[in-house]
């Protein structure tokens, strides 16, 4: 009996223990649960792309200690949404972030200081982004690689970078597994070395990188030191192509056209030359003006091919362009057919390649 009530005097005390700090501890509860609230409230507004409520939300969520409100607040006042644009405020709130270990924050303060804003210097950078890095943002790595391999940041290490590269792109970040790809792929001397490339490269293009898939999409094309494959190069062209990647639309329009059996085919095909001609490539340009002139059937569309044909050869550096023949042979052509079709029709300034390409085809 005497042991039930020592027991149960004993269960007491510590029931008492634990309403006292309950109760000492309930105000940081309620705070920390009202803090929460006001964080959700600016997510979700931010999400519906509701930009003055989230900056609202997210500044009371910042001022009553949320890590996460400060860090939100920092990027909206950085990018300028909801609100006036404020990069040096921007770097207050990211600096309290950073305090509390965030790591997105740190990350952020790391670019801004490579770049030099929000009052911040570049020698801020590198331990800014380590210091990001070591806290998980593969991103940061990355960053930091690129500051080591830059000699006018000052402080270039290539060895040190490529090998901080080569983390970065074993956790998956995909601009460093291109970059990587890249850097093995100059320096790479045998068809093994050249198919180490190839396995970062490829990786990046599944990620839908429009450069790696372009480079690696040429070497499958041309069989340089690596099996020739079409079929997959024409697969990596298309992802370029719709990364916005104007030389693989050229590539892939003109490998198109030539093998174009329908008037579909042709569409397609013309239309992906018309995409690099707009995207700034020459040739690409070039061979939308051929395939306009080939498939002409009104003065319009000759008049479309010589507009875009005009717009390549006043381009910049057009000697060093391909085709130096084959473009002086399109373009007699097309001022002979259209001085027969009607003595004005060349009367036409090299309108921007879009305005050049109103066809149905």
């Amino acid at each position: 009996a005497q042991r039930r009530h020592q027991a149960r005097a004993c269960a007491m005390r510590l029931f008492a223990a634990a309403i006292l700090a309950f109760c000492l501890h309930a105000p940081a509860l309620a705070q920390a649960s009202e803090e929460a609230e006001m964080l959700a409230e600016a997510l979700s507004a931010y999400r519906a792309f509701d930009y003055v409520n989230a900056r609202t939300m997210a500044e009371q969520s910042a001022s009553a200690g949320s890590t996460r409100g400060a860090t939100l607040l920092a990027s909206m006042l950085e990018r300028g949404l909801g609100g006036r644009r404020d990069e040096e405020e921007a770097v207050v709130w990211y600096r309290r972030s950073g305090q509390a270990g965030d790591a997105e924050a740190l990350f952020a303060l790391g670019v801004m200081a490579r770049d030099e804003r929000g009052g911040l210097v570049r020698e801020s950078a590198p331990d800014l982004l380590r210091s990001a890095a070591d806290l998980g943002v593969a991103d940061a790595r990355y960053e930091l690689a690129l500051l080591f391999m830059d000699d006018e940041f000052g402080m270039e290490d290539v060895a040190r970078g490529r090998a901080i590269m080569e983390v970065a792109a074993n956790e998956g970040v995909t601009e460093a597994q291109r970059d990587f790809g890249l850097l093995l792929l100059e320096e790479a001397e045998t068809e093994d070395e050249v198919g180490a490339a190839l396995v970062w490269l490829n990786a990046a293009a599944a990620q839908g990188d429009a450069q790696a898939a372009y480079a690696a999409g040429y070497l499958y094309f041309e069989g340089a030191r690596v099996a020739e494959d079409e079929a997959r190069a024409r697969e990596l062209f298309a992802v370029a192509a719709d990364g916005g990647h104007a030389a693989a639309a050229a590539d892939l329009g003109w490998l198109d056209y030539l093998g174009a059996e329908t008037d579909d085919d042709i569409a397609a095909a013309t239309a992906l030359l018309l995409q690099a001609a707009e995207g700034g490539d020459p040739q690409g340009g070039f061979r939308y003006a051929w395939a306009r002139a080939e498939h002409a059937d009104t003065v319009d569309d000759l008049q479309a091919a010589y507009a875009a044909l005009l717009a390549v050869e006043r381009a910049e550096n057009p000697d060093a362009l391909a085709y130096a023949d084959d473009r002086a042979a399109l373009r007699a052509w097309l001022e002979d057919a259209l001085r027969a079709q009607r003595p004005d029709a060349l009367e036409v300034e090299p309108a921007e390649n879009g305005d050049a390409g109103d066809s149905d085809r």
